[in-house]
């Protein structure tokens, strides 16, 4: 498992204040939302996002995610087991919205009826 670098990510410092952080997640969300966005990889930076705003934004799991991060940092090797445990539950939560998310983007490319088709001509 790869070590993602929410800081390097949403680019701000490990010293970025919680509001900071709150506001640089709220702009990328906007702007990587695969509903709003044509990047081709629109949908795993969203949810990288997502993932860093679940981390950062919690105390518990910034303190251990920062506590990795340094040693990330200074030694290239790092405990992913804390790490794992969220991702894990974060990807089989997009895994289960994936097929609803595929369904809603078909929708809004399929075209709209028509009010002349033969169904509304009967009436």
């Amino acid at each position: 498992m790869e070590f993602v670098d929410y800081y390097d990510l949403i680019g701000l410092p490990l010293n970025a204040s919680r509001h900071e952080i709150k506001e640089r997640i709220n702009t990328l969300t906007g702007k990587w939302n695969p509903a709003h966005s044509d990047l081709p990889n629109a949908y795993d930076l969203f949810f990288k996002v997502q993932y860093a705003r679940d981390t950062l934004l919690d105390d518990s799991k910034r303190t251990e995610y920062d506590r990795t991060w340094k040693i990330a940092k200074t030694s290239g090797t790092v405990d992913l087991e804390p790490i794992q445990v969220h991702t894990v539950q974060a990807n089989e939560y997009r895994d289960e919205i994936k097929d609803d998310v595929d369904k809603l983007y078909q929708a809004r490319s399929e075209p709209k009826a028509s009010t002349t088709s033969k169904e509304f001509q009967d009436v």
